[in-house]
């Protein structure tokens, strides 16, 4: 019996060969795997800047926080003058409580006719604007009848 090296071999090679293959398309897709996970990461990190544009950025940023700042300092202006406003009110309150039964009805005639006054002069002022009005449309209203020529 003559032994023949390629049949004893045959059963080795026979699990060898495939899995050689195997590992090497293992391999193969390991790479790509990893290249993948560094494109990905790559595109996900923003790109780096040149110094010309960090400082472009720094420059609005610093732009952008003073002009908060000066929005702020302004709020807080306004909210001074109203608290003094406010104060001032209430010291007038309080000066208007203490008054005597005969101040406050002087107070109270006072300001009920300086409110009389003002409604008469505001009726005034929209009897004429209505006088005005009136004869704009009036006037309108002639020209349209003489100048239109009828539509009949």
């Amino acid at each position: 019996m003559k032994l023949d090296i390629w049949s004893a071999l045959w059963p080795v090679l026979g699990w060898f060969i495939p899995a050689l293959v195997l590992i090497f398309c293992i391999g193969l897709l390991r790479v790509w795997v990893e290249a993948r996970i560094e494109e990905r990461r790559k595109a996900s990190e923003p790109p780096p800047l040149a110094l010309e544009m960090k400082m472009l950025q720094l420059a609005e940023l610093t732009g952008a926080a003073g002009q908060l700042n000066r929005e702020v300092q302004a709020e807080l202006l306004l909210a001074q003058t109203e608290t003094a406003r406010l104060k001032f009110d209430a010291e007038e309150a309080h000066r208007v409580a203490t008054l005597n039964d005969e101040q406050r009805q002087a107070v109270a005639s006072l300001v009920s006719g300086q409110l009389g006054l003002q409604l008469k002069r505001s009726a005034k002022s929209d009897f004429r604007t209505q006088l005005v009005v009136n004869i704009i449309f009036f006037t309108a209203g002639v020209a349209a009848t003489l100048f239109v020529p009828p539509l009949f």
